[in-house]
C-alpha cells in the first residue's frame, strides 16, 4: 500500500514539475524567440533527464516507501519556492 502510495506520489510530482517548467520556460525563455514548451514536451524532458542523471537502484535500496514520501513532499515544497522566485523575478523584469 505505502509503495503505491510513494509511486503515485512520484507521478503527481513529475506532473507538478512539468507544470513548473512550462511556466518558468514561458516566462524566461520564449522572450528569447525560442517556441514554448507543451506540458507533455516538457514532461517527456524531465523523464529523459532523470533517466540520465535520476537515482539508481543503489541510491533507492536503503529507502523506505516513507522516505519515498518525505521525497515527494520536498520536491513539491522546492517547485513552489521555485515558482514564487521566479514570479517574484518575472515581475521584476516585466514592470
Amino acid at each position: 500500500m505505502m509503495l503505491a502510495l510513494a509511486f503515485s506520489c512520484g507521478i503527481v510530482v513529475s506532473m507538478f514539475r512539468a507544470l513548473a517548467l512550462t511556466i518558468l520556460w514561458k516566462w524566461f525563455v520564449v522572450p528569447f524567440g525560442v517556441p514554448a514548451l507543451s506540458f507533455w514536451i516538457a514532461l517527456g524532458i524531465l523523464y529523459t533527464y532523470n533517466l540520465i542523471d535520476g537515482p539508481t537502484w543503489a541510491d533507492l535500496e536503503d529507502h523506505t516507501a516513507e522516505d519515498g514520501l518525505k521525497m515527494c513532499l520536498a520536491c513539491i515544497i522546492q517547485v513552489i519556492i521555485s515558482l514564487g522566485l521566479g514570479w517574484s523575478i518575472h515581475l521584476v523584469s516585466t514592470t
